[in-house]
């Protein structure tokens, strides 16, 4: 199983066709620093309990068929500064409980189907250097 694997640090599953939902059981994947699951065919939400995997610095997703929210419970990532979720079916509104991830340096949203405004709050997310949000509601 998942948590048998505890020392993993670097995964990397981009562009193998993979589908399905995300796996809870990852969420033990506590010493994992970088995770790509890049350009895949993964669909379902995005799982709360991945704010479990708190070593983790790198979290691509982009170009999948992710839909739901942002969860609120994800800005409990602390280590968390590069995080791609661009092109996939995700909606609804910017979280502002995710100006909580103070170490987010790089944030890619775009090609999704978020609605409403950029929160205020995020202006507190001082580490941010790159920010995209185009091709949205």
């Amino acid at each position: 199983t998942w948590s048998e694997m505890s020392s993993l640090e670097n995964l990397s599953l981009g562009t193998n066709n993979l589908s399905g939902e995300l796996p809870d059981s990852w969420s033990a994947l506590i010493n994992l620093e970088k995770l790509y699951l890049d350009q895949n065919e993964f669909t379902g939400t995005l799982p709360d309990n991945w704010k479990d995997m708190s070593s983790l610095f790198l979290l691509h997703l982009y170009i999948n068929r992710l839909t739901g929210t942002l969860p609120e419970a994800w800005s409990n990532y602390s280590s968390l500064r590069d995080l791609s979720l661009r092109s996939n079916l995700l909606s609804g509104t910017l979280p502002p409980s995710w100006k909580m991830l103070q170490n987010l340096e790089i944030l890619y949203l775009d090609r999704n189907s978020f609605s409403g405004s950029l929160p205020d709050l995020w202006s507190d997310m001082r580490s941010m250097r790159v920010l995209h949000l185009y091709t949205n509601e």
